[in-house]
């Protein structure tokens, strides 16, 4: 929790892995729960009228694998700029739970609110500065949040199943890795790793 100053959450979105599917379907299975999940942009409240709409979040797609097959998902952190209650947030973090298992029985896959990693850490953004100078506090504020997350949820303890051990396998001469990288190649080419919303949009440059 953030302490006077406004409200940060980390969120894991996952959803379960789908055996023999290749990468690249089981992300679009992925990124079509999260537009679901977005619709009408529900993260920021401007189409509902929430009181606790975030004003940012930004994203980064991880991606493993294992016997029982692809598992991308989602690394989420989202930006109330208000100090935002304990209670009212934990309420927003279930919210955002169950707004993502719904969004994936929409798609037709299967997700779970336990396969939902959502954190509430304690890290500091200014808030009483202007609009321009908050906002790249903000971003500076992510590195602080990506190691306070580490912190909460641990580091990984294998590299094994990540791209950089698939791509080391594939080097070291094994095919079933070689294979699966071009898995990995080809479905980033068509699939964005990362993506931000709100206040850490870019502005867009004025027209001359």
């Amino acid at each position: 929790m953030i302490q006077g100053a406004g409200t940060v959450i980390l969120w894991s979105a996952t959803i379960e892995r789908q055996a023999d599917r290749p990468l690249a379907e089981v992300w679009d299975n992925l990124d079509a729960v999260w537009r679901r999940f977005n619709d009408h942009e529900w993260l920021s409240g401007k189409a509902h009228g929430h009181a606790h709409r975030v004003d940012g979040y930004a994203r980064h797609t991880a991606l493993t694998v294992n016997e029982q097959g692809w598992h991308p998902h989602f690394h989420t952190l989202l930006v109330v700029s208000r100090n935002m209650p304990r209670e009212q947030a934990v309420r927003l973090a279930a919210d955002i739970a169950a707004r993502w298992v719904d969004a994936a029985e929409h798609v037709g896959v299967v997700a779970s609110t336990e396969g939902q990693r959502i954190g509430l850490p304690a890290v500091a953004l200014p808030t009483d500065s202007p609009h321009q100078a908050r906002r790249q506090a903000h971003r500076e504020a992510v590195a602080r949040v990506q190691y306070a997350s580490h912190q909460a949820w641990g580091h990984p303890g294998s590299i094994a199943g990540t791209p950089e051990g698939v791509f080391r396998a594939a080097a070291a001469g094994d095919a079933d890795a070689l294979d699966l990288w071009h898995e990995i190649e080809e479905a980033t080419h068509s699939h964005r790793l990362r993506s931000v919303g709100g206040i850490f949009r870019t502005p867009a440059a004025p027209r001359r």
